[in-house]
């Protein structure tokens, strides 16, 4: 009796890399270093102390070190290493315009110490979150953002109780015009440039229902990611 044929699986990230590649082909890619200064956060719920920023795309991750919160604010200042730097690669469309190349945001309060040598949270929970569009601060000629310039950015709350919470941060961005991209087909996991729904909710539907939810795990800290 004839064996049947094998037929290959292939992963649903394997067909993710593989249309991304696709979709990239023939693109012009620019590497551009993105600097965020933090200067506050305000619109902290009254239940929260020490509070940090959290950037991520995929499983790459950044998170600011712990401050504490006073009248629902919390300050970075040069001490407490307020700067958040990384290398993002950005790819234009048959218009000339930068494609989306989405990052979560989120504001996240201390849940289970801090860490002291690297003064980051052992666990964190997220308070208020959003998603941020870098292609809209890049350009070849340094024109779309004032580097120095206070930008303030608001944040979607996870509860009906918690204010309204807002970002105060300066972006610095430099084209990295003598760098390399032939490994740009290597970043953000094999994910597009639009982060799906659940990137940033996925550590949210414990403090939905309790106003105290913990996230999955240890928060992953790098100096710097595409």
């Amino acid at each position: 009796r004839a064996r049947p044929a094998l037929v290959a699986h292939q992963s649903p990230a394997m067909f993710r890399r593989v249309s991304k590649s696709v979709s990239r082909t023939g693109k012009a890619s620019y590497k551009f270093k993105f600097t965020f200064a933090l200067a506050n956060l305000t619109g902290v719920p009254a239940n929260v102390d020490h509070a940090s920023l959290h950037f991520s795309r995929g499983a790459k991750t950044s998170q600011s070190v712990v401050v504490p919160v006073e009248d629902g604010a919390a300050v970075w200042n040069d001490d407490t290493e307020p700067a958040l730097g990384f290398v993002v690669t950005l790819y234009k469309d048959t218009k000339g315009n930068f494609q989306t190349k989405e990052y979560a945001l989120k504001a996240q309060a201390v849940a289970g110490g801090v860490d002291s040598a690297s003064g980051k949270p052992v666990k964190a929970r997220t308070f208020a979150k959003t998603v941020l569009d870098l292609s809209q601060y890049a350009s070849l000629d340094g024109s779309s953002v004032s580097a120095g310039e206070l930008q303030y950015l608001a944040l979607d709350s996870v509860t009906k109780t918690t204010p309204g919470t807002v970002c105060g941060v300066a972006i610095k961005v430099e084209w990295l015009r003598d760098a390399k991209t032939s490994g740009a087909a290597t970043e953000d996991s094999g994910l597009t440039g639009k982060l799906p729904a659940s990137a940033c909710d996925s550590e949210c539907s414990a403090f939905l229902a309790t106003g105290a939810g913990e996230a999955a795990g240890d928060e992953k800290d790098l100096a710097g990611f595409a």
